[in-house]
C-alpha cells in the first residue's frame, strides 16, 4: 500500500511540472530549400541546406542551385566553445571565434495567433520586427516540438545573421521563414525533411 501511494505521489508531481522539464534536445538532421517568389507567382530556386544538430554541436552543408551545383563547403559550430569552423570546398579551414563587437541589429519577435503544420510539426507564426522602424522584415514558422537548449548561443555565434538564428528568445525551432528583402520579391527558406536520429559525435567536430 505504501508503494502504491508513493507511485501516485510521483505521478501527481510529474503532472504538475512544466513540460520544459521533460523536454529533450532534438538530435538529428534537417534539410531546407531556399527560393524566391516573384510578384508574378514564379519561383526561382536558390539553394539547398542540410543541418545536423547534436546537443551543443551544429553542422551545416549547402549548395547553390546552379549547373553544376556550387558547393558552399561545410560549417561546424560548438556552442560550448563558442567557435565556428568553416571548411570550404577545397578543404581550407577557417576558425571563426564569436565577435566581441556589439550587434547593431535591433530585432524582436512577436507571436501571432496563427498556426500551420509543416512536415507534421505544428508551427506558430511569428513576426520578426526591426524595432527601429517598426517594420516586419520576416515571417517565421516556429515549432515547439523541436528544441535545443543551446539555441541562443547559436544565435550569438552566428552574429544574428543566420536564417535559422535571427534573434534570441525563440522557444523552439524555425521550420520556415519568409524574408521581405526586395520589393516585389519574397525570399523563402523552408524545411523539406526532418530526421530524428542519433549522430556520431566524431562527424560533428572539425579536426
Amino acid at each position: 500500500m505504501k508503494y502504491n501511494l508513493f507511485a501516485l505521489f510521483l505521478i501527481a508531481t510529474s503532472l504538475s511540472l512544466p513540460s520544459s522539464v521533460f523536454c529533450q534536445n532534438f538530435e538529428g538532421s534537417l534539410s531546407y530549400r531556399s527560393y524566391s517568389v516573384l510578384e508574378s507567382g514564379d519561383t526561382i530556386a536558390s539553394s539547398t541546406m542540410n543541418y545536423w544538430i547534436k546537443e551543443h554541436l551544429f553542422k551545416y552543408a549547402g549548395y547553390v542551385v546552379k549547373a553544376p551545383l556550387l558547393d558552399l563547403g561545410t560549417l561546424y559550430a560548438d556552442a560550448n566553445k563558442m567557435i565556428r569552423t568553416n571548411i570550404n570546398h577545397s578543404g581550407k579551414v577557417d576558425k571563426i571565434p564569436i565577435s566581441q563587437e556589439p550587434n547593431l541589429l535591433t530585432l524582436e519577435i512577436k507571436a501571432i495567433d496563427e498556426y500551420e503544420d509543416i512536415l507534421d510539426y505544428k508551427c506558430q507564426l511569428w513576426k520578426l520586427i526591426d524595432i527601429r522602424t517598426d517594420s516586419t522584415i520576416s515571417t517565421i514558422w516556429v515549432t515547439k516540438e523541436i528544441r535545443n537548449s543551446n539555441y541562443d548561443q547559436f544565435v550569438k555565434l552566428f552574429n544574428y545573421q543566420s536564417t535559422l538564428f535571427p534573434c534570441t528568445g525563440i522557444n523552439g525551432w524555425i521550420l520556415k521563414r519568409e524574408d521581405y528583402r526586395r520589393e516585389g520579391e519574397i525570399f523563402v527558406s523552408e524545411a523539406t525533411e526532418v530526421k530524428e536520429v542519433e549522430l556520431n559525435i566524431a562527424e560533428m567536430v572539425a579536426y
